[in-house]
């Protein structure tokens, strides 16, 4: 059964006592763990199964730190599906009363090989939400979670008295 998995899987098991992923599915990707019980005693294993050939997995741990007027944004990749893949980071202003119904997301190229991206000229006291994805030349990975962060303000005037 594979880790984590809920509902019902496809996997079976053949004569050989071999696992047969059939069909072969992009979500079989993981840790499967085979267990062999009897009167005497359970033994359990686990292997990693990686499906080659898909678009990227969504990242994980996306981290934003609030720097002034701009964010640092890091992350984890997921799998890659067998192919190279590259970032993007998107964001958007949280307003309270937004001109249109919906958010305008900015997205900005990650440099290859990079796993953080300094975001710049974000307006101080203003809410941010931040998502990033990855892409390999079968396509798009799912986005990551959604990471809501404030910049800090610009330095404030002080008064000499």
């Amino acid at each position: 059964m594979q880790v984590g998995s809920v509902g019902k899987s496809s996997a079976q098991v053949d004569g050989n006592s071999s696992l047969v992923l059939h069909p072969l599915i992009k979500e079989q990707h993981g840790v499967w763990e085979c267990r062999a019980t009897n009167r005497v005693a359970t033994v359990t294993t686990a292997t990693s199964i990686h499906v080659l050939g898909t678009s990227p997995h969504a990242v994980t741990n996306v981290s934003v730190l609030p720097l002034l007027l701009a964010a640092n944004i890091s992350w984890q990749p997921g799998f890659d599906g067998g192919y190279f893949q590259r970032f993007s980071v998107w964001y958007t202003p949280l307003v309270k009363h937004p001109p249109r119904a919906h958010h305008d997301w900015v997205s900005l190229s990650v440099p290859a090989g990079a796993q953080h991206l300094l975001v710049e000229n974000l307006q101080p006291d203003t809410s941010y939400q931040f998502s990033v994805l990855a892409q390999n030349k079968l396509g798009s990975g799912p986005f990551s979670q959604i990471v809501t962060s404030v910049p800090r303000g610009g330095p404030q005037n002080l008064s000499s008295f």
